[in-house]
């Protein structure tokens, strides 16, 4: 059974922008220790799925990495790949509904 952030934040009182922050362990904010761990206990015995948050992460990251906005040519020279593999990462991240298929698409195309 999986939940979702917003199962978890009703379960233990909390507003969901706390609970996500918590979960993805972003900076900024401060909480106290026991609030993070009744998040994170909660999240395990609600069924929380780690993977799938993790997933998501992996493909806003290489959003960021190979924004629309920037050309494939700037992107190709900063990132020192050639421009075809520059496309084929971008045409992936557009059709990205599974991240463990992006890595292994990345690792083929770039040799990482």
């Amino acid at each position: 059974m999986s939940c979702t952030q917003v199962d978890i934040a009703k379960e233990i009182g909390l507003d969901v922008s706390s609970v996500n922050k918590i979960l993805n362990k972003r900076g900024g904010a401060v909480f106290h220790k026991n609030t993070i761990k009744r998040v994170f206990v909660a999240a395990r015995r609600m069924g929380y799925d780690f993977d799938k948050a993790s997933k998501g992460k992996l493909v806003a990251t290489l959003r960021d990495l190979f924004p629309k906005e920037i050309s494939n040519e700037t992107l190709a020279i900063t990132r020192g790949l050639p421009i075809e593999k520059v496309q084929q990462i971008r045409e992936l991240i557009a059709r990205a509904g599974g991240a463990a298929i992006v890595i292994f698409a990345l690792t083929s195309i770039c040799g990482f």
